[in-house]
């Protein structure tokens, strides 16, 4: 280790190991008194953390340093407070579904920003244990110790991203996660068990469903969810999100058809409002 690199995490002091994967621990610099978290990650990282420091992304952790020790990568990121998606499910079950849709846009939003970097980072691992809801309730993405830099499409490999064998690149592996997050969210379990729910709901949709407009509503909007589930988690290229836009706007447009049917009464007595005022209006 240089000189440099050694000064630098000399202004750290460690607290507690959090998880000895990653050499994951808690750290505080010694004259702010703020906490960060420290990472002792593969060389082969390099790449994704130094464009994650050069080019911060809204919704993941700051880079703070980044040393190099022999074939070791040393990371000094913000440690963010909140619990994990895995850690609320535990605790509260199923989301409900406008609140499984926002927290799912505003990942793909952070995704999105990272494929817009450059060069772009695709994350690779997208699960509950890696997103943390902060306690004002703003979502953030973390563990980028699977992430790789994307490169131009290679031979073998189609212009959705996707690898002929049919092993996902790291955008439609990133996709996919999406897909397979709100369905972990909107079921409170993880995909296998949400697979295995899958015909118990469809029997509670049949009984329960149907009753008033209201009710038919929230059907529609359950199966557009659906539909952006399958879209998300298919193989076949043709079928699937080309790309990450393409995603946040299906998705923002499912959750804005959602909100509109959710308040039909407001918009009726808009209307009613409306009619009334012209109604007292005198004629010319």
């Amino acid at each position: 280790m240089e000189l440099n690199g050694e000064l630098a995490l000399s202004y750290y002091r460690p607290l507690k190991t959090v998880t000895a994967q990653h050499g994951f621990r808690l750290v505080q610099h010694i004259e702010t008194g703020a906490l960060f978290a420290e990472k002792r990650l593969p060389l082969r990282n390099a790449g994704v953390f130094r464009t994650l420091k050069e080019h911060p992304v809204p919704g993941t952790p700051r880079i703070c340093e980044l040393v190099e020790d022999g074939e070791t990568l040393v990371v000094i990121e913000e440690y963010l407070a909140g619990d994990t998606l895995s850690e609320l499910l535990d605790e509260r079950g199923a989301f409900p579904e406008e609140e499984a849709t926002a927290l799912t846009l505003a990942l793909a939003k952070i995704v999105q920003e990272l494929y817009h970097r450059t060069p772009a980072v695709a994350h690779r691992n997208i699960c509950p244990s890696h997103l943390i809801l902060s306690p004002d309730h703003v979502l953030k993405l973390v563990s980028f110790q699977d992430a790789e830099l994307i490169l131009p499409p290679q031979a073998g490999t189609d212009i959705s991203g996707t690898d002929t064998s049919g092993i996902y690149s790291g955008v439609q592996k990133d996709i996919h996660d999406i897909g397979e997050l709100l369905k972990i969210l909107l079921t409170g379990g993880t995909a296998a068990a949400s697979e295995q729910t899958s015909s118990e709901q469809k029997l509670c949709v049949r009984a329960n469903y149907m009753q008033t407009p209201a009710a038919q509503t929230r059907r529609k909007t359950s199966r557009s969810l659906a539909a952006f589930i399958t879209k998300c988690t298919k193989q076949d290229s043709s079928d699937c999100f080309k790309n990450i836009d393409e995603l946040v706007a299906e998705l923002q447009s499912i959750r804005l058809c959602s909100e509109e049917k959710s308040n039909p009464t407001e918009q009726i007595s808009g209307a009613n409002k409306e009619s009334r005022t012209a109604a007292q209006e005198p004629s010319t």
